[in-house]
Order: structure tokens, then C-alpha cells, then sequence
């Protein structure tokens, strides 16, 4: 039975047109590229190729091989990039600083789409002070409020950041979203049990407003 060694000798004979030549290229001497030609004419029961001064030239059984070997040069580096491309898929963590405007307004679907894209990395996001996991920042197909730019995720993530800084400001924003958009308390309660207890106890208080 022919291996993929034997196709690999007989095209690089047919690419130098000598022994010496595809003994170069496969970085072994003269006399071990001749024994292995005899040998893979032997068990064909077919000459491979013409010997001239000009060179050795394929006969037809010759082409037909190098064909097949070209075609199984081409399927095995194929296979390596398929392979090579599993391997080595970005995986661990990575932790992005911002605030919470641009997180919301601008990072908030390129952190969806990094998360399809690379599924194996942990994204983590900081915000000022706070470390907020990607897997509630980064939804990656948001529902929409209306007929507004702000998505039903992306508003009770504002909302929870907001608890998490727990600034007057903050709060009056809280207040303000939840006038608005009522029925996004049922979505912070939740979420809100991920957050540190001075946030959960900020939210408790603030409930009753609404």
C-alpha cells in the first residue's frame, strides 16, 4: 500500500525533474530517493517516469500520481488550519475599565459582539470603582423600549450601575428611568441580588418611591 511519503518523493522528482534535485527537497541523499523510486515503481508495476538527458519526465501513470498528490498536499493543509484554528481560539479573561456613559451607550453592543465572537473569554468590565461581570452588561440581543434608542437590558444595566455608584445624582436617575419606564423594577429585582448590599439596600429604599 502506497503512503503519503511515497506521493511526496514522487512529486518532488516531478517538480526538480532529478534525484539530486528532490533529494535537496526532501533532505535526504541521492541514493535513498533512487531506492525509494524502484521501490514505488516495483510495487505499481508501472514506470513513473521517462529518464532522459534532460531529466526525468512523468509518464501518464506519473501525472495521475502527482495530481492525487497535489490534491492531498492541498486537503492535508487544510486539515492543519482547521485543526491549528480549534487550538488556538483566544480563551481567559480580559477586564475593560470605562464609565458608565460609554459602557452603556457606546460598549455595550461591542461587548455582545466580542462575547459571539469569542465565547471562551471571560469579559469583565470595571466601572469606576466597581467590577461588573459582561454576562449582565453585554446582552447579546436586547429588546427594545419603544420607539427609543435604549433597550430593555441596556436600561436596567444603567439602572444597577447606577445603584452600584449610589450617588445623589445616581439616584435621581434611577428615579427618573423608573418614572418613565415602570415596568423595568420587576427586571432590577432580578438582577439586584448581584449586586454589593449597600446597592441592594439602596434599591430597597428607593422601591418605595416608585
Amino acid at each position: 500500500m502506497l503512503s503519503w511519503d511515497d506521493f511526496r518523493y514522487v512529486k518532488a522528482i516531478a517538480d526538480t525533474r532529478s534525484l539530486s534535485g528532490a533529494a535537496q527537497d526532501l533532505s535526504v541523499n541521492h541514493s535513498t530517493v533512487f531506492r525509494r523510486l524502484a521501490q514505488i515503481e516495483k510495487q505499481l508495476g508501472s514506470r513513473l517516469f521517462e529518464r532522459s538527458r534532460g531529466g526525468y519526465a512523468l509518464t501518464p501513470c506519473g501525472e495521475e500520481m502527482v495530481r492525487l498528490a497535489e490534491r492531498m498536499g492541498e486537503d492535508i493543509v487544510t486539515f492543519e488550519r482547521q485543526v491549528t484554528g480549534h487550538d488556538l481560539r483566544p480563551s481567559g479573561e480580559l477586564r475593560v475599565t470605562t464609565n458608565d456613559t460609554a459602557l452603556i451607550y457606546l460598549m455595550t453592543q461591542v461587548f455582545a459582539d466580542f462575547r459571539r465572537a469569542y465565547p471562551e473569554i471571560s469579559l469583565d468590565v470595571v466601572v469606576a470603582k466597581y467590577k461588573f461581570q459582561a454576562a449582565v452588561i453585554a446582552r447579546a440581543t436586547p429588546t427594545r423600549i419603544d420607539e427609543g434608542d435604549v433597550s430593555l437590558v441596556t436600561a436596567v444595566d444603567l439602572i444597577l450601575l447606577k445603584l452600584f455608584a449610589g450617588g445623589p445624582r445616581d439616584k435621581m436617575d434611577i428615579h427618573d428611568l423608573l418614572d418613565v419606564h415602570p415596568h423595568l423594577r420587576g427586571e432590577v429585582d432580578a438582577h439586584v441580588h448581584d449586586l454589593p448590599e449597600d446597592a441592594q439596600e439602596l434599591w430597597r429604599a428607593l422601591s418605595p418611591l416608585q
